[in-house]
């Protein structure tokens, strides 16, 4: 099932609707452009492992900084792949959630927010540790996706930088920084 609503003031309302987003999106910057709200149902866990969350990783580590040029966002089936590897805060909320999914044992409706990455997916927004328990418990579930569809622009959202070019701008910064006639000539000493 899918419903589209088309509106400049879509953004505010969404921001409105899901108050607890921690990710630093900008509903000033996004209301310039044209904007949708589209309401998505899942069922298959195999889907729910494709979302991206807020979470990135380098090969060496997880929970890496977004600063850090090398980190890639993780999906659902990454990080539970890698839940050993949380510090025990994060790794212990992931399985609470997933243990409360078991005991209630009943067919579980979520809804969450989530950004479209276009043909890349989706970025949840808020619920990640829902959605990766929901993921793990194994239960029947329902999940309602609130997805956001505006311009995949890191000024819109900072967490969208590395599917606005963010590592391909970095590399393109360090090639123009050495092209020949910017560097200067080494010194040789003797």
């Amino acid at each position: 099932m899918t419903r589209s609503t088309s509106d400049r003031r879509a953004a505010a309302a969404y921001l409105q609707r899901f108050p607890d987003i921690s990710l630093r999106l900008h509903p000033e910057r996004i209301a310039d452009h044209e904007v949708s709200i589209e309401r998505r149902q899942f069922t298959s866990p195999a889907e729910l492992g494709e979302f991206y969350t807020a979470f990135r990783a380098t090969h060496h580590r997880v929970e890496a900084a977004l600063a850090n040029p090398f980190a890639r966002p993780l999906k659902v089936k990454d990080l539970v792949a890698r839940i050993d590897e949380h510090c025990d805060v994060v790794r212990t909320s992931f399985l609470s959630m997933r243990d409360y999914f078991i005991a209630e044992g009943k067919h579980q409706r979520i809804e969450v927010p989530a950004y479209d990455l276009g043909s890349d997916g989706y970025l949840l927004l808020d619920g990640n540790h829902r959605t990766t328990g929901l993921y793990m418990a194994g239960v029947p579930f329902t999940l309602t996706l609130s997805v956001l569809k505006a311009p995949v622009d890191r000024r819109n959202l900072i967490d969208l930088k590395y599917w606005d070019g963010g590592l391909n701008r970095f590399f393109n910064r360090i090639r123009r920084g050495t092209s020949e006639d910017i560097v200067r000539r080494a010194c040789r000493f003797p």
